[in-house]
């Protein structure tokens, strides 16, 4: 749901990154960007 790379990066410096995978967060995440691509996108010139 979100870019790739963000949590690698993380704990490549060293921060504990704990990944719960719950789905009622992925659904908001999901209904958030189909709602509203142009803010989603926004920031990386899309």
């Amino acid at each position: 749901v979100n870019f790739k790379g963000s949590q690698a990066f993380m704990e490549s410096h060293g921060t504990e990154v704990i990944n719960l995978q719950l789905e009622e967060c992925i659904h908001m995440m999901k209904d958030f960007i189909k709602q509203n691509p142009e803010l989603w996108n926004e920031d990386i010139g899309c």
